[in-house]
């Protein structure tokens, strides 16, 4: 088993992923390889030897809990949608 391998939670199920794998722009990489190192107390050159910059990452957005249904978004890879209902009949 690898060092940084990581058991889901059981209850949980990653929904497919909307599109396929991308490469991460340089700001985000940087920000996920310095999180890590914090993270996990190593060194950013041992997280980028594990995570290069040119790794394809499938970014999913979305986790459905088993049994109830549920499913909970990512706030920054899916964009929210409005109520359908109206609202502009309620009175204050």
């Amino acid at each position: 088993m690898h060092a940084y391998y990581y058991i889901p939670d059981p209850s949980f199920i990653l929904t497919p992923p909307k599109q396929s794998a991308m490469i991460l722009p340089l700001s985000l990489w940087k920000t996920l390889t310095a999180t890590l190192a914090t993270c996990f107390d190593k060194s950013a050159a041992v997280i980028h030897k594990l995570i290069p910059q040119n790794n394809p990452f499938v970014q999913y957005g979305r986790a459905q809990q088993l049994g109830s249904g549920d499913t909970m978004h990512a706030h920054e890879l899916i964009p929210l949608k409005s109520d359908s209902q109206d609202m502009s009949f309620v009175q204050v």
